[in-house]
């Protein structure tokens, strides 16, 4: 444990889940996932012990109780992965962010991180039953630094965020020669 950080990212299919399971442990110490994968067999035990917890969609003081924890672990120098857009999106692009990833970053008064996962929409759009062959890239972009931003600034700062993965996500577009 280092300099505690918020690491966001995208997600367009379970493919890129699976990308996030391979890629990321080494770069985050503790994470959140969507309530709904608690539901899954044995999800609850092993979220458990890989440090995921879960967000309680609806329950507005269930939710900022646990950010408070997160904001209290990036403080203490850990790094976190909380999901950009909050949900599985379907989209071959970035949506739009959801905020709390940026409120953790800047109550805590650490960086965020951004990375970019490409291939995995094109590989099995959400909602398939069918993978394709494909190759997933990922990016980690430069940190964005929290100094100075106020907490009632946070969907703004979310907004920069998407911007910038956006450029990210097209840059691996292009790189891959999908246009």
């Amino acid at each position: 444990i280092g300099q505690g950080c918020v690491v966001t990212y995208n997600e367009s299919s379970f493919v890129d889940v699976l990308a996030y399971g391979s890629v990321m442990w080494d770069h985050v110490d503790r994470a959140a996932a969507a309530e709904l994968y608690g539901k899954l067999p044995f999800a609850k035990e092993a979220c458990a012990k890989a440090k995921i917890e879960l967000v309680p969609r609806g329950d507005r003081d269930g939710t900022e109780r646990l950010m408070n924890r997160m904001v209290g672990a990036v403080q203490a120098g850990e790094r976190l992965g909380w999901g950009a857009e909050g949900r599985l999106t379907g989209k071959d692009g970035i949506a739009r962010f959801k905020i709390g990833a940026s409120l953790i970053a800047i109550r805590g008064g650490v960086p965020l991180i951004p990375v970019v996962y490409y291939g995995g929409h094109q590989s099995m759009p959400l909602g398939s039953l069918r993978a394709r062959p494909g190759k997933i890239s990922v990016r980690f972009g430069t940190p964005i630094s929290t100094t100075g931003i106020p907490e009632q600034d946070a969907r703004d700062f979310a907004g920069a965020a998407q911007e910038i993965m956006s450029h990210m996500y097209e840059d691996l577009r292009t790189e891959r020669g999908a246009l």
